[in-house]
């Protein structure tokens, strides 16, 4: 993935119509999307797993922190 990124890094960066003041530093969508799954549902499968049963509050509180 970080490989990917420096590709994209490399062709985007120097191209006249990146301004990169406005857009800033690019990243994939998939990057995204997968920084956000490791941090938030992979984890609570773990938990899961091991038998913790996570409570509502335990929820909203995951949910406010990727808000």
């Amino acid at each position: 993935m970080r490989v990917l990124h420096s590709i994209i890094r490399h062709k985007l960066l120097p191209h006249p119509e990146w301004d990169r003041a406005e857009l800033g530093v690019p990243i994939s969508q998939l990057g995204m999307f997968m920084t956000l799954m490791a941090s938030s549902h992979f984890p609570g499968q773990q938990l899961k797993l091991l038998g913790y049963r996570p409570t509502d509050d335990d929820i909203t509180a995951l949910m406010h922190l990727w808000h």
